[in-house]
């Protein structure tokens, strides 16, 4: 704002020729106004010509000490040769001064005058105004007290995947109850787990021990970590805190794997998010994070990462998630592969998929899972069988579909007494399965009398129909384990008796003549295979239950 003097002011007032009253009033409304501005302004100025700080501003709050520095220009003094100081908390010249004191104004050089003064903490924890007053000038600067540390917390690194390369830049801070980081504080930060020659460093001395540090103004304190790849476990210490840190140190990529989350690709359609995965390892098959994969596949399959945590970039676990894109893909097999460089060295891996078109058959197989028999007075009976259906569904080139397709199942009973319901399951890699227990009259299976049907539903409708004797086969449930048993049929060795079911077998026997005679069905020494004449009797061990022709119970 420019200078203009007050009666200059006036004399360009009088000149508007108004009358005389109006002419005054309007004079002393405008001296006033411009007094009441010019004070404003040197209120303003001199106000801002005071200064108080502190230095630290965050001390413990015990046995801690700050520096209160009062500045202000000798003509903004305007006389005063002393400044008040107050204090909330702490006091004065020592532990035990007062919260209140007047210190002389000293000058600084030729145009300030300023005053420093101690405040020392009294062990309470919290904030304190200081006031520092000079005239009718305030200014005032406020000071943390800290207590004794309760917390700590580690601000970096981020992750605790680490690379053994380089060292790494441990920062932690340590707070009070109140969660102000405490300054000038010992922290001490020791090994609990590291490989061989692990190693912390601050600016003045390393250890592969422990290192004791002091915290700056803000209750930080840092030191930098290196370690051969493996795992390192840390312990940091200050007052009343404890924290542990575990860090897992990768080496070099050493080893690259390509995995298939599903065996295959169907034409037309964008795969699953994620379906493909890299694997990039170190010596000790740890993931190594952070390097880029490239993924190639060849009939018309495209690479896509645009899916939820899909990137070519390894995370943290040195894995590399992507999906590909069969919209114009060829049926039949697809190489894809993937490779890792940093310049000098590489890696790389592949694999081959199916690319499967649209359902146009499906073939329905039965097996029998185990047989459930009850001892019911004196006659045995075979009260369950349990059997597993499964649908393989096809493509027009004979290969499992590699979509996820809805299949209905529906048993038909004819006589037999069971309880059995529809059930309607997904196919995975061209195949679904149902389970079905079927129930049992009079110790005999009625597998003529039970079919299984399978419907494909949704997208395609691929029909059939088996039947479960037809699928697995006649003959009688055995159960797992010890079954003791008749031979029916014509005179044969043990082996070809049993030739069917020879993979579920773990050994058969017989007694004769106070001794007996074992076979197994692998080659062991020892082990005979012996003669069946209508009649016999032979135990038999099973390792699942099967059907069996050609015998009866004992």
């Amino acid at each position: 704002m420019g200078s203009v003097s007050v009666p200059r002011l006036l004399r360009a007032v009088t000149r508007l020729r108004p009358s005389f009253v109006v002419r005054a009033a309007l004079a002393a409304g405008l001296m006033l106004a411009v007094a009441m501005l010019c004070l404003a302004v040197v209120d303003a100025s001199t106000q801002r010509a005071l200064s108080v700080t502190a230095e630290p501003p965050v001390i413990p709050a015990d046995g801690g000490q700050t520096t209160i520095v009062v500045r202000l220009p000798v003509d903004a003094a305007a006389g005063e040769s002393h400044v008040t100081l107050s204090t909330e908390l702490g006091a004065f010249t020592s532990a035990n001064g007062p919260p209140e004191i007047r210190a002389r104004l000293d000058r600084v050089d030729r145009n300030t005058m300023g005053a420093s003064v101690k405040l020392f903490a009294d062990r309470l924890v919290g904030s304190t105004v200081v006031r520092a007053q000079v005239g009718q000038l305030v200014d005032t600067v406020t000071v943390r007290f800290v207590g004794e540390t309760t917390s700590l917390r580690m601000d970096q690194p981020s992750n605790a995947k680490l690379d053994a390369a380089r060292s790494h830049l441990i920062r932690l801070v340590a707070a009070d109850e109140t969660g102000a980081g405490a300054p000038s504080v010992e922290v001490t930060l020791r090994f609990v787990e590291a490989p061989a020659g692990a190693t912390l460093r601050s600016s003045a001395r390393s250890s592969t021990d422990s290192l004791t540090l002091r915290t700056n103004g803000d209750g930080e304190v840092s030191a930098r970590l290196q370690s051969k790849p493996g795992a390192v476990t840390l312990e940091a210490l200050s007052g009343q805190a404890s924290l542990e840190m575990s860090f897992e140190f990768y080496g070099e990529p050493r080893t690259l794997r390509l995995v298939a989350i599903d065996a295959g690709v169907e034409r037309g359609d964008e795969g699953d998010e994620g379906s493909i995965q890299a694997l990039l390892l170190d010596e000790r098959g740890q993931g190594v994070p952070g390097e880029r994969i490239v993924f190639a596949a060849d009939s018309g399959l495209v690479v896509g990462w645009d899916g939820d945590g899909e990137s070519p970039i390894t995370d943290s676990a040195g894995t590399a998630r992507v999906h590909l894109d069969g919209a114009n893909a060829r049926l039949g097999p697809a190489e894809v592969s993937a490779s890792w460089s940093d310049g000098e060295r590489s890696l790389d891996d592949d694999l081959t998929l199916a690319v499967t078109g649209t359902p146009m058959a499906m073939y329905l197989t039965a097996s029998v899972t185990y047989a459930v028999l009850d001892e019911v007075l004196l006659e045995e009976f075979n009260s369950s069988t349990r059997y597993r259906v499964e649908a393989e569904v096809v493509d027009e080139l004979g290969q499992p579909v590699a979509g996820s397709y809805r299949i209905r199942w529906r048993p038909r009973l004819y006589g037999a007494a069971a309880q059995v319901y529809p059930q309607v399951t997904w196919t995975e890699d061209g195949v679904a399965s149902a389970i079905f227990d079927l129930q049992h009259v009079n110790g005999a299976p009625q597998p003529d009398q039970t079919d299984a049907q399978a419907w494909l539903m949704d997208r395609a409708q691929v029909n059939n129909v088996g039947r479960i004797a037809d699928l697995i086969g006649d003959g009688l449930p055995l159960r797992r384990g010890r079954n003791d048993l008749v031979w029916e049929g014509d005179a044969l060795s043990i082996s070809e008796a049993v030739a069917p079911i020879a993979h579920a077998i773990s050994a058969a026997w017989r007694q004769i003549d106070g001794g007996w005679q074992a076979w197994f069905p692998s080659n062991i020494p020892g082990a005979v295979d012996f003669q069946l004449q209508p009649g016999d009797g032979f135990h038999l061990e099973l390792r699942t239950a099967a059907l069996l022709d050609g015998v009866s119970r004992q």
